[in-house]
C-alpha cells in the first residue's frame, strides 16, 4: 500500500473492515502513488486502475477502505469536464428529463430546491421551469460548471455553493442527488444534513450505480462504475439502510432508463472490451432506451 492514501471504515456502519477484497483491478490504485494514479481519474479504458472493493460483513455495503484523501479529491474534482463523457447533449437530456418525470410524480409543490453535483443542470433547469421554485440551492464542486448553472434561469433565485455544508437553508421541499452518494466519501453526513434541511414530507430524489444488476454481473470487474471516482457502491438493499439510517422512508425504488447514441454505447464497449475499432464504423447513430447497470429512488421526509 502506497503511504499516499488514507484507510476508512464502512461510511454507512462505521465498522472497520478486515475482508479481503471482493473486486480488485489488475493494477490496484491503492498500490501506486497518487502521482501514478491521478491521470486515471478521468475516463473509461479496457484495464481500469481503481482502488479495491470490500463487502462490509455488518450491512453489505460494497466500498473501498483504502481511497483518496479528501485534500486530492478536492484537487481531482475542482476543474473537470462536463460528465456527458463524450455523449450528445441531446441524448443525456432524455435521461435526464426521464429522472426528473419519475422525481415529478411524487411531489406536487417546490418552493425551496437543493440539488447535489448538477453538472451542466439538465435536471435542474427541468425543475425550474415545471416547479418555479423561489430559491434553488446548487452544491457543485466543480467551478467549471458555475457559470453555466447561473444561467439557467432569472426567475428562480439560484445560489451556488461548492461544498454542502455552505448551504444555510431549511424547509426544502426538493433535493436531488444524481450519480452523486457513490462519489462521497461520507455518504451519510451529507444524509443526515440533508434530512436535517428537508421539510417534513419532503422527498430526496437519488440516482446511483446499482453494483448487483445483471450489467456488472456480466461485465464483472470490468464495469465501468469500478473506477476511481466511486469510494463506495449501491443495491437497492444497502442504498434503503443508508437512508433509512437517517430517518428517510423510502417510497419508490426502481431500475431507471438511460439513453444512448448506440454508435456512442458501441465505442465505449469496444474500448472496454478491447474490440477492433473499425467496428465502430457499422454502428448507426440512433438513440436507444437503455435499462443498465443504475437505479432510481425516492425517499421521504416523515411527517
Amino acid at each position: 500500500m502506497s503511504h499516499d492514501w488514507e484507510t476508512r471504515r464502512c461510511p454507512n456502519c462505521l465498522i472497520a473492515s478486515n475482508s479481503e477484497p471482493e473486486v480488485f483491478a489488475e493494477s490496484r490504485a491503492e498500490a501506486l502513488s497518487f502521482e501514478e494514479v491521478r491521470e486515471f481519474f478521468i475516463g473509461i479504458r479496457h484495464e481500469q486502475i481503481f482502488f479495491s472493493y470490500t463487502r462490509c460483513g455488518e450491512c453489505g455495503l460494497l466500498f473501498c477502505p483504502i481511497y483518496f484523501t479528501e485534500t486530492q479529491l478536492d484537487t481531482l474534482y475542482s476543474d473537470m469536464p462536463d460528465n456527458l463523457l463524450g455523449a450528445e447533449k441531446s441524448t443525456a437530456a432524455k435521461t435526464q428529463v426521464g429522472y426528473f418525470r419519475f422525481f415529478q410524480k411524487r411531489i406536487e409543490k417546490v418552493e425551496k430546491y437543493l440539488e447535489l453535483g448538477p453538472d451542466i443542470g439538465l435536471v435542474t433547469n427541468e425543475v425550474i421551469k415545471y416547479f418555479k421554485p423561489q430559491n434553488s440551492y446548487l452544491v457543485e464542486p466543480n467551478e467549471a460548471m458555475h457559470q453555466t448553472l447561473k444561467q439557467l434561469s432569472r426567475e428562480s433565485n439560484i445560489a451556488i455553493f461548492r461544498n454542502l455544508q455552505d448551504v444555510e437553508a431549511k424547509e426544502i421541499d426538493l433535493t436531488i442527488g444524481i450519480h452523486v452518494f457513490d462519489h462521497l466519501l461520507a455518504p451519510s453526513t451529507h444524509i443526515n444534513s440533508i434530512f436535517e434541511q428537508t421539510k417534513p414530507g419532503g422527498i430526496l430524489g437519488v440516482v446511483v450505480h446499482n453494483e448487483s444488476s445483471s450489467l456488472r454481473r456480466l461485465l464483472g470487474r470490468k464495469w465501468p462504475p469500478f473506477c476511481l471516482q466511486h469510494p463506495q457502491l449501491f443495491n437497492k438493499k444497502t442504498l434503503e439502510k443508508l437512508m433509512l439510517n437517517s430517518g428517510f422512508e423510502p417510497v419508490k425504488i426502481s431500475n431507471s432508463v438511460n439513453y444512448f447514441n448506440l454508435k456512442h454505447l458501441g465505442t465505449l464497449a469496444i474500448e472496454i472490451l478491447r474490440l477492433p475499432k473499425i467496428l465502430t464504423r457499422i454502428l448507426p447513430s440512433i438513440e436507444l432506451p437503455v435499462v443498465l447497470g443504475n437505479q432510481i429512488s425516492v425517499f421521504r421526509k416523515p411527517g
